[in-house]
């Protein structure tokens, strides 16, 4: 992206606009991502594409307001795209005396007509330039890829080619079954009420190693009965778990009929026979998130009843809920593990780690905002951990990617993808480098930070860049912009002109102990600043690809 102003002074165009609404003070905000919403074109320099039109010609202007025409695009022109949102795109298209710079209506080349969506391309698939007309190259098998539309038979969508994008057509039909995500796909089955979704927490249990997880049935008194086989077709009266005694192995899960095949004891020796996955899960449609506790918290067998061991200082997956108690899947060593209960109030009285977010969902945004919020007042040694630091080291760069990894596993990302979008990072100078690599980083300000090798350049004026729920900032905290900047914090909520952050290490103290605090900052005319603080100003944002 940092291409695109060397090659020209006229101002750019956001690359895309979250519309978050929210209630302002101690309420929890109503996050919402406007539907046609363009996703940014992550790390690359531009995007090639043609017009949606194969036989009309497209006027070229020379400013986004469309009203001065410097040009016209043939249909047969192929332009590259370096900056889009809903309204105009800034590109560039061949001329005979090379490629000539211009503004035209986003409509052209897109009918942007779905809310964005990413996946992972599980096969190769042929792209087209326009809704079933020439072939423009493949999606390929791996690939990350964003659909922003679709027409007729065929759906649009974004994909790497080498070192730039493309934007092209594939196949509805070929997109549905190799390029759509699988959680929006239900299985067909014969016991619908038992069906599991995928990447839910019935996934979650069926990912562990056969027979490696312990467990009782949701029900602490009377019999759970078995059925002949994984459909669940037919119960078996004279097959089932004594509710009170029995603790069980779980051996597989079978996610198209919600059931589970289960080990249990009998006077002749352990059994294994197909239960339903219900019998054992309290929530098998949740999404799965992973908790850090670090303090002991006693495990329970049922919610509310029969101790079963205690976890302390290791992370653990959430997988549902039952009235007062959260169910979680921890390890017991030995490549083993149990399901057990504990109580929700022991996670949310911790007083130094973050409160996990018992609803999942896969809103990146609403879990940032909650996470952030859930902790407020924590200290620094959560995240020094997770990044790898000492408590003699500043957190907080590794709070703000922490929080947003976190909301990103929430959501369902595998922690891979997560610190693939967000890695971990100790140096505000270091994340702000990699993600001005990735056209990413708005900066408004020229700075040298010589400690960190790092040197950045303005790209964007205040006016010209929407902070987005999500994002790094880049702070100074002394007015001392040229040295660079020296704090993080990440945007929890965006109001107009004003917006919230969360950050860590503030306040008195060491690195250990300041804590994690919620900060107002407004727009003024060259920085965003915190009018509590007249040398604190905001230097720049980077803005992952959630």
């Amino acid at each position: 992206m940092m291409r695109l102003f060397k090659l020209s002074n006229v101002k750019r165009a956001v690359i895309f606009t979250i519309v978050m609404s929210f209630i302002v003070a101690f309420a929890k905000p109503a996050l919402r991502a406007d539907a046609s919403t363009w996703p940014a074109i992550t790390s690359s320099k531009y995007m090639k594409c043609f017009t949606i039109s194969t036989g009309n010609n497209t006027t070229a202007y020379s400013n986004s307001s469309l009203n001065s025409k410097i040009g016209t695009i043939y249909a047969s022109d192929e332009l590259y795209v370096y900056s889009i949102n809903d309204s105009y795109a800034y590109l560039s298209y061949p001329t005979s005396k090379g490629r000539k710079y211009a503004y035209i209506p986003t409509r052209v080349i897109t009918g942007n007509n779905q809310s964005h969506q990413s996946s992972v391309a599980r096969a190769r698939v042929t792209t087209y330039r326009r809704a079933g007309a020439i072939s423009y190259g493949y999606v390929d098998k791996g690939d990350n890829v964003m659909r922003v539309a679709s027409s007729g038979n065929y759906t649009q969508v974004i994909y790497p080619a080498g070192s730039v994008w493309k934007m092209g057509w594939v196949s509805t039909s070929e997109y549905n079954n190799s390029i759509a995500p699988v959680v929006d796909k239900q299985a067909t089955v014969v016991n619908n009420a038992n069906a599991v979704k995928a990447g839910t927490a019935g996934d979650k249990l069926a990912s562990y190693s056969s027979s490696s997880v312990r467990c009782y049935t949701l029900a602490s008194s009377g019999r759970v009965y078995a059925y002949s086989d994984e459909t669940l077709s037919n119960r078996l009266n004279n097959n089932y778990i004594d509710c009170a005694t029995d603790e069980l192995y779980v051996v597989s899960v079978n996610k198209n009929y919600g059931s589970v095949k289960l080990s249990y004891p009998t006077s002749a020796g352990r059994k294994i026979r197909d239960f339903r996955l219900s019998d054992i899960m309290s929530n098998q449609y949740s999404r799965p998130c992973t908790y850090y506790a670090n303090h002991r918290i006693y495990t329970y067998k049922w919610a509310g009843k029969s101790q079963y061991g205690y976890i302390e200082n290791e992370n653990v997956t959430v997988v549902g809920t039952l009235s007062n108690y959260t169910q979680i899947i921890y390890s017991i060593g030995g490549g083993k593990y149990k399901m057990a209960f504990i109580k929700t109030s022991d996670m949310n009285n911790q007083p130094a780690e973050v409160k996990a977010t018992v609803a999942v969902n896969g809103n990146v945004a609403a879990n940032i905002y909650n996470l952030a919020v859930a902790s407020v007042g924590t200290n620094g040694r959560t995240y020094q951990k997770w990044c790898g630091l000492s408590t003699k080291d500043p957190y907080c760069a590794a709070y703000a990617t922490y929080i947003a990894n976190q909301a990103m596993i929430q959501a369902g990302y595998s922690s891979a993808t997560a610190k693939s979008i967000v890695p971990k990072y100790a140096s505000t100078s270091l994340w702000a480098d990699w993600y001005r690599n990735r056209g990413r980083y708005y900066s408004y300000a020229d700075w040298n930070n010589k400690t960190r090798g790092v040197k950045m350049s303005k790209n964007v004026s205040v006016s010209d860049y929407t902070p987005k729920v999500g994002d790094l900032a880049a702070i100074d905290n002394n007015r001392d912009i040229y040295g660079g900047p020296d704090h993080t914090g990440i945007v929890i909520a965006v109001d107009g002109n004003k917006i919230t952050m969360a950050e860590g290490n503030t306040g008195a103290g060491n690195n250990l102990t300041r804590k994690v605090k919620l900060k107002t900052y407004y727009k003024g005319d060259n920085y965003w600043y915190l009018s509590s603080a007249s040398n604190t100003v905001i230097v720049g944002f980077g803005n992952p690809a959630y």
